[in-house]
Formats: structure tokens, sequence, C-alpha cells
């Protein structure tokens, strides 16, 4: 095998060998070049992020330099580690703590003896030996080798897949009688509203419309932030204030919608206004969505326009007998109504160990 690293600033030679890679059937949306391209533009190459975020990309190739994998790693050479809180100095995955929520290497087949060779070779050049490796799925070989080989501390949490079933009225059934009920009455209160609702696809958005989505967006957001820091202890409250502070002050914000070139974008409207949105990265290989963000319009949530529309967007989709979706895939967090609609629960963790 060979070894041989990138800079973020060298990342655009990688191109070759990382499409050729993505094309493993364990690879998301989140481990395509495309998607990596924003997350080191944005998030690595930049010099006023370098005192904060240190990247390299590390090649592995056999000894026709055919490419094996490719680990997105990122270096923290001074941690802050007391107690528990904080973080610690080693190597972790590129992508962290933003908008994607599964990483992973890049790879069409991965072997332990793979990662054993990445895991040394960056302990030798870089004189760390703490390795945290976050949001790997647990269907994938790689979270298999990881919690096998490796003597790991493993920390879970919660995703939600929503697959399209290949019958509509099997799905309908499998419902609770409560969710059945609660999606006919907010029809029915809609109706009785005179408020007209509609969905629509879409594969790109103009900057109006963003901007539009990203202010729903916010006050979904500020209310979970709000219920999440309520049920923390000073300490921790303490910590993400601090969190917070740096990240805001080493990095501005990015308009992921205004990135993405290619997206899916469910959007459910009332009267004509956009009163929900699921907006998503797509994956054809897979016929897969994957979201990246979701709101609902404060003055429509009384008429769930994001799950009946979504409801309804599932049963045209399976009755049109060729369906170009076969998982939406709801990602981070366990939310209502991603089980309303019988989602069903993946586990991804959170790999801590020391060689």
């Amino acid at each position: 095998m060979k070894i041989k690293e990138f800079s973020p600033l060298d990342f655009s030679k990688l191109e070759a060998q990382w499409k050729e890679l993505q094309k493993g059937t364990e690879m998301t949306c989140f481990q395509t070049y495309e998607w990596y391209k924003i997350i080191n533009t944005h998030f690595i190459a930049e010099k006023k992020k370098s005192l904060f975020r240190f990247g390299t990309y590390v090649l592995v190739s056999d000894d026709n330099d055919k490419p094996l994998l490719i680990a997105p790693i990122q270096v923290i050479k001074r941690g802050f580690y007391f107690k528990g809180v904080g973080l610690r100095k080693g190597f972790y995955f590129i992508g962290r703590q933003g908008f994607s929520d599964y990483l992973n290497f890049i790879y069409k087949e991965i072997k332990q003896e793979y990662l054993s060779a990445i895991f040394e070779y960056l302990k030798s050049n870089y004189s760390l030996n703490f390795f945290c490796f976050e949001n790997v799925s647990e269907n994938t070989d790689a979270y298999r080798i990881l919690n096998d080989a490796f003597n790991c501390s493993r920390f879970d949490s919660l995703c939600m897949t929503l697959p399209l079933a290949d019958d509509f009225e099997t799905y309908r059934k499998s419902l609770s009688k409560s969710t059945r009920q609660n999606i006919r009455t907010a029809f029915n209160r809609s109706a009785k509203d005179n408020i007209e609702l509609s969905y629509e696809i879409r594969t790109s958005i103009d900057g109006e419309t963003a901007d539009t989505l990203m202010a729903i967006r916010e006050q979904r957001l500020g209310k979970k932030v709000s219920d999440t820091n309520s049920n923390l202890s000073k300490k921790a409250k303490l910590y993400n204030s601090g969190r917070n502070f740096i990240v805001n002050f080493a990095s501005e914000p990015v308009d992921v919608m205004k990135e993405v070139k290619n997206c899916w974008c469910f959007i459910a409207r009332c009267n004509g206004e956009i009163g929900a949105f699921l907006y998503s990265l797509y994956k054809p290989e897979n016929k897969t969505v994957y979201l990246l963000l979701a709101g609902v319009e404060k003055k429509y949530e009384w008429y769930s326009p994001g799950v009946t529309q979504l409801y309804k967007y599932m049963e045209d989709e399976i009755n049109s007998g060729k369906k170009s979706v076969d998982v939406i895939d709801l990602t981070r967090g366990n939310e209502k109504y991603k089980y309303q609609l019988k989602s069903k629960e993946l586990v991804t963790s959170q790999f801590d160990f020391s060689i």
C-alpha cells in the first residue's frame, strides 16, 4: 500500500480518485466530492480559520496506484479538555459539527488493514494518538471495523430513515390509528378554513426562496436551541457559550442553500405561501434524499402542512409506479413527526480510541 497526504489547497488534485471511490454503495451524499468541496472551501482552506482547523486528506492506494480509501482528517494540535468537557488533541473527521449527518471514510471497499495503516501514519507524522470519529452509521463496514478492532469507547445517537413502500395502502395501514386520524383532521381543518394545501419538488431554488426557507428554519432552530439549553447543566451551558463564541469568531456562517448546485427540495404550500419545507441532497445511485434543513412556518402549524403534504407526496410517488425516490433519509434527530410517518431508527456512533 501507498499513503499520500493532500493539503486543503491541493483538494482538487483528488477529484478523479474521490469520484471513483464515492461510487461505493455505503457512501451517502455527505461523502461526495461535491459536498466536501463546499466543506473544504468554507471550513478548512481559508487562512483565517487555520488557527482552529487544520485539515489533511490521506489517500491510500495499492502498488499500482489504484485508489483504495481516502480519509478526510481534521487535526487538532491544541485542545482544551477538562473533566470530560472540551475538545481533546487528536484526529477527527473533517465535516464534524456541521451539516454532515453521516461521516465516514471514502471507499468502495474498506479493510481493517487500510485503517490501521492510516492511523499509524497519522500518529507517527503528528505525534498524536487520540482518534475520534463521529456520526458513523451502523449499516456500514467502517462502523463494524471501528467497533470490533480498535478497543473504542462508543457513544450512540439516532438518525431516522423513511423508506417508501411498494404499496401505498399497505403503508397507510402501517401507520397508527392516531396518526391516520391526525392527518385526516389536518386536511379537514385546512378545508374548513379555506386553506388550499399543495406541494412541489424543486431541484434548484432562487435566492429569494432560499432566504424565505432560511427564515422559516430560524424559527424552528431558535425553539430547538432554547429547549435544549433549558435541560443543560451550568457547566455545559458555559462550555457551549465559549465554543459558540470561538466558532463565530473564527468563521462566517455558510449559506448552504446557495452553495449546493443540485438539491431535492420539498415545499408544502398553504394558499400559495410556503408553509413547510424539507431541503435535501439527492443521490440518484441509491434513490435516496438526505435531509439538510427543515422548517414549518409558524402561522400554518395548525394545518400540519409538512406532514400532510409529505404523506400526499408519498402516495403520489408510490402510486406512479416509477419511484424516483426509494428512501427519504430524515437524518439526525428523532422528532415526533418522524415516528408518526413510520420512520425507522438508524444508530450512528462516535468512536473514541487511542493507539
